[in-house]
């Protein structure tokens, strides 16, 4: 049970870290404002801390403008899927240069194939051991 109360204080702390940073800078209190900064809080998202440091450093404040680009840049789910998107093309790119790869490698075999057979064509039959007597 001690455990549990630990946690409850420490969140608490955490959560009361994000709302005087919200009151400090006049933000509204709104569940994105509070969510960036209850994480640059907990300190689990160094980008995200670096980035607010830097932008606090150069203006001296964050508007709501730069929390919404800091939110969208280190903490919205849609981050994820335009990376999946991105990788996904990589992948597709890889896959039709294998796949060039793979129909140039057929494409030489069937020519190779083709000459073997030509070649093949104008040896003359070797005499067979019952051939020879």
């Amino acid at each position: 049970m001690a455990d549990d109360n630990d946690e409850h204080t420490r969140t608490l702390a955490l959560a009361e870290t994000a709302l005087n940073q919200i009151k400090a800078l006049k933000l509204a209190a709104n569940p994105r404002n509070f969510e960036v900064w209850y994480t640059y809080a907990t300190g689990h998202n160094p980008g995200l801390n670096q980035a607010i440091n830097d932008i606090v450093g150069a203006k001296g404040t964050l508007g709501d403008h730069d929390i919404a680009r800091l939110y969208d840049r280190h903490l919205s789910p849609a981050r994820f899927s335009e990376r999946i998107d991105e990788v996904g093309g990589k992948i597709m790119g890889e896959i039709d240069q294998v796949m060039s790869m793979i129909d140039a490698a057929i494409g030489s075999t069937s020519n190779y194939s083709e000459s073997l057979a030509g070649a093949a064509e104008g040896i003359p039959p070797t005499p067979t051991a019952s051939s020879c007597g």
